[in-house]
């Protein structure tokens, strides 16, 4: 059993940080909460037992002093926690009516096409982000919360040195449930590309234009000259279909 004064949790926006925090928080304190509500955001950590390290990675003297625990989706769900941070704290994704409230600059001075401009904001926005995990850290893949959480739970087993209790457990499956449908979207949204790339037509209607953002920014998969083409070659039009999305990279 570990001495919780020796966890850190480190996290970047949208990465599930606070749920790991509640989550060891109820493991240790086992404390009076309702785990039907899930909103790791609401609860009150009890008297910092635990170190927070968010937006940042942990300095070498705290890689020293702490056992720490770093939340985060893989590079093939980089952007991820762009919906979830987005999500949590606006309860909203950007569209082209709402940018300003949003962490996004303008990077496009000028275009006549609003979706013109929104398209080429968040795409400029996101497309080299790049996910670096930090040395000497435990890492958490979030994803396997909703693909392997049997296989999530024991990585943090192993991490804090004892077994999960089912109080923690519960607040686990709950957390998961809440959110299952948000990560189911956005991975249907990223097989598409494969039918991209085999030239299988595939309607798109059913994604905001922010998905459909973060499609065209994986498909860049920072090459510049993909980047350059979507630049030269989108104009505002629709992207209803995959053939809409590929005529741009041609």
């Amino acid at each position: 059993m570990i001495d919780y004064r020796q966890l850190a949790v480190v996290w970047y926006p949208g990465c599930f940080g606070r749920f790991i925090l509640t989550t060891l928080q109820l493991q240790k304190n086992n404390l009076d909460y309702d785990v039907n509500d899930a909103s790791s955001h609401d609860i009150i950590l009890h008297n910092n037992n635990i170190k927070q390290i968010h937006g940042r990675n942990p300095t070498e003297e705290e890689t020293k002093i702490y056992k720490n625990i770093f939340p985060y989706f893989p590079n093939q769900y980089r952007f991820l926690s762009k919906i979830f941070h987005y999500l949590k704290f606006f309860k909203d994704l950007p569209t082209g009516n709402n940018l300003k409230k949003f962490d996004i600059k303008d990077f496009f001075y000028k275009c006549d096409n609003k979706k013109e401009f929104f398209y080429k904001t968040i795409v400029t926005h996101i497309w080299l982000y790049k996910v670096n995990v930090p040395i000497n850290v435990n890492t958490l893949d979030m994803t396997e919360l909703f693909e392997n959480t049997i296989k999530f739970k024991a990585n943090l087993e192993n991490i804090i040195q004892e077994k999960l209790l089912r109080r923690t457990e519960e607040f686990i499956e709950r957390k998961k449930e809440l959110n299952l449908p948000q990560f189911k979207k956005y991975v249907g949204l990223f097989k598409i590309k494969e039918n991209i790339l085999q030239v299988k037509d595939q309607q798109l209607a059913q994604y905001e234009d922010y998905f459909k953002c973060l499609l065209l920014a994986d498909i860049i998969d920072y090459k510049q000259e993909l980047y350059d083409k979507f630049l030269n070659n989108y104009k505002g039009q629709e992207l209803v279909t995959t053939n809409d999305i590929r005529k741009i990279f041609i």
